[in-house]
């Protein structure tokens, strides 16, 4: 899957190792009762969509992460693995968005080519994923992302969940000895996707700020 990646040296090789295994934790070490091992075919269900969300999404609560903060649902869970990934989760487990910090020191590994790979390791639990279509790049934090995006089903729950995942991925600083990769990755259910992402992951989005 990640052929295309040539690395100019063992130290570089060791960066990008590292940055493919926390970005497969990201697709697969957070989701509730995801399962990839499923062969019966069933038809996507929509998953209900929160009670008053434009209410909800008032109440944040400020977090201080690995060289970031931001603020999330007041409502919401958190979960932290070491000190490179953590897990914004509401009650559902369908809707989340998880950020990993990775060393890149030097920015030996572009911005693009972290993004593609979350995507890639994302896809791994969703069944018919297909590629959806939106601008290459977007800001946050005053610094500019790559952006890609795919929907496909996921077992969620014990149900076909027909989703939306959104991977962002900027360096910072750039191209200095102390660059981190930093990887956010956001879903929910395709049916309420652009409700979802305007009552909560906009105002995320637009918390965020490098530390």
């Amino acid at each position: 899957m990640f052929k295309r990646f040539r690395c100019g040296s063992n130290g570089t090789m060791l960066v990008f190792s590292s940055l493919v295994c926390v970005l497969l934790l990201v697709a697969c070490g957070n989701s509730p009762s995801s399962d990839t091992t499923s062969t019966t075919a069933s038809t996507p269900t929509q998953a209900a969509t929160p009670a008053s969300p434009t209410a909800e999404a008032g109440a944040m609560t400020p977090y201080q992460g690995n060289s970031f903060t931001i603020s999330y649902p007041q409502n919401w869970q958190v979960s932290k693995q070491a000190n490179n990934l953590f897990t914004f989760t509401d009650s559902t487990g369908g809707i989340k968005m998880t950020i990993t910090v990775t060393p890149n020191p030097n920015e030996v590994i572009s911005a693009d080519s972290v993004a593609s790979a979350a995507l890639q390791a994302a896809q791994v639990l969703l069944k018919n994923a297909q590629t959806v279509s939106m601008a290459s790049t977007t800001t946050v934090g005053g610094d500019s992302w790559s952006q890609v995006s795919a929907s496909g089903t996921q077992r969620l729950n014990n149900q076909d969940i027909a989703i939306q995942v959104v991977v962002i991925a900027a360096v910072h600083p750039a191209k200095s000895l102390m660059s981190k990769s930093f990887t956010i990755l956001y879903q929910a259910p395709t049916e309420v996707f652009s409700q979802i992402d305007s009552t909560y992951f906009q105002p995320m989005l637009q918390s965020f700020q490098f530390t």
